[in-house]
C-alpha cells in the first residue's frame, strides 16, 4: 500500500516504513511501519496500523530518520495481536477516524488529532471481515465497507448501521472500490 502526499504530488509514502520524492528520485526510511493514512486536512500528519495505531506529526521532516511516531491505540478490542485490517480517514472531517481489526472488531474515534484519542467499539453486523474502507469527500457520515468474500456494504450513519449494497454484482475479487462523488 502507499499514499501520495495531497500537499506535495512528488512524495509518496509506502508499506515499509519508506518515502519517496518522484522529483528527485531520493529514497527513504521513515522509521513507520504497516499500512499508510494521511490526515485528512494537515499532510505533516501520517497514520499508519498494524496491531496498532500510530501517529506523525511531522511525516515531512528531513532527514527522514527524524520522523517521530506516537502510538494512539493500546488494548482496543481487549488485545494487541490482532491485526488492523482496514481503516478510514474521511477527506471531509478533522477528528473522524475508523479501524477495523482481524478478529471483526470495528472501532471509530471522534477526536483522533487528540493527545490521547478516545475510541469506541461499534458493531459490525456480519461475519465477513472489512479489507478496505472508502469515505464520502461530500458527507463525512458515509462509509463504505468492501468485504473479503466480496461484498460492498453502505453506512449512513458513522458505521452504527449497515445496508448490503451488493445485490447482484458479480463474484469477481474487488481490488479498488472508488466512489464516485458527484
Amino acid at each position: 500500500d502507499f499514499v501520495f502526499d495531497r500537499r506535495d504530488s512528488t512524495l509518496m509514502y509506502y508499506e515499509g516504513g519508506s518515502r519517496k520524492n518522484f522529483y528527485t528520485g531520493a529514497e527513504e526510511g521513515i522509521n513507520g511501519a504497516g499500512k499508510y493514512i494521511l490526515h485528512a486536512t494537515d499532510t505533516n500528519t501520517l497514520f499508519y496500523y498494524t496491531t496498532n495505531i500510530f501517529r506523525s506529526t511531522n511525516v515531512r521532516a528531513i532527514p527522514g530518520s527524524s520522523v517521530s511516531w506516537t502510538q494512539i491505540s493500546n488494548n482496543l478490542g481487549g488485545n494487541n495481536t490482532n491485526t488492523f485490517l482496514a481503516c478510514a480517514f474521511p477527506y471531509t472531517s478533522r477528528s473522524t477516524f475508523y479501524a477495523f481489526k482481524a478478529n471483526s472488531l470495528f472501532f471509530r474515534c471522534d477526536n483522533i488529532n487528540a493527545t490521547t484519542p478516545v475510541w469506541t467499539q461499534l458493531t459490525w453486523p456480519y461475519t465477513d471481515q472489512i479489507v478496505k474502507f472508502e469515505t464520502a469527500d461530500i458527507d463525512s457520515n458515509v462509509l463504505y465497507a468492501v468485504t473479503n468474500s466480496n461484498k460492498i456494504f453502505k453506512s449512513k450513519d458513522r458505521g452504527n448501521t449497515w445496508t448490503d449494497l451488493t445485490k447482484n454484482l458479480p463474484a469477481n475479487t474487488i481490488i479498488r472500490f472508488i466512489i464516485d462523488q458527484k
